[in-house]
């Protein structure tokens, strides 16, 4: 009867701890499309003065300790990961930006996103434009990935030309095994869903 109750405690315990503690997270933020409708810089010029295409050249990251923080947020611009280089006004991206939250609770997350028109061998790179793409307070949190379903389409902001910079996100967060937070996922990155 002794091993009985000793035992019974031991699982409420390890229960009650298991409880207590935060749960590993996945956070996904999937860009979907950018528009730069004008073809032009933050300044309102043109990016290139044929009238081509800018050079853009997209950078970015996840940001879930401090997603109200001012820009740039916890990390400098030029720490931040190409996430693509295309020539072209309108951008069909499909690609898939993530960060494991290993501990503390997750509440909410941004995805900053810079742009610039990398210019050519005859000039230097000139801003475009900088999005904040908010996950929102309110994402549910799947109990893991395969149950994890992407939210609606939704516009990042713009920090300097809203009417003619949109760039288009979904997002979606998941529980993680601890032993899996902080390491890559096991699908490539850059496939979207």
């Amino acid at each position: 009867m002794r091993a009985l109750t000793l035992g019974f405690l031991i699982g409420i315990s390890l229960l009650v701890l298991s409880s207590c503690q935060s749960t590993t997270v996945r956070v996904e933020f999937e860009l979907k499309k950018f528009l730069n409708a004008k073809g032009i810089t933050q300044t309102g010029s043109k990016c290139s003065r044929l009238g081509n295409a800018c050079s853009h050249k997209i950078t970015g990251y996840v940001d879930t300790s401090v997603p109200k923080k001012g820009w740039p947020g916890t990390k400098g611009v030029e720490t931040w990961p190409v996430i693509l280089e295309q020539k072209d006004n309108s951008l069909t991206m499909n690609k898939v930006i993530s960060s494991d939250v290993c501990s503390g609770n997750f509440k909410e997350a941004v995805l900053r996103v810079h742009i610039v028109d990398a210019g050519g061998a005859l000039s230097s790179a000139k801003l475009v434009e900088d999005f904040e793409c908010l996950s929102g307070a309110n994402t549910n949190i799947a109990p893991n990935e395969m149950q994890a379903t992407w939210s609606e389409e939704k516009s990042c902001q713009a920090k300097f030309n809203p009417d003619n910079n949109r760039l288009t996100f979904k997002v979606r967060v998941y529980a993680l095994p601890a032993a899996s937070c902080g390491r890559p996922p096991a699908r490539p990155s850059g496939k979207g869903h």
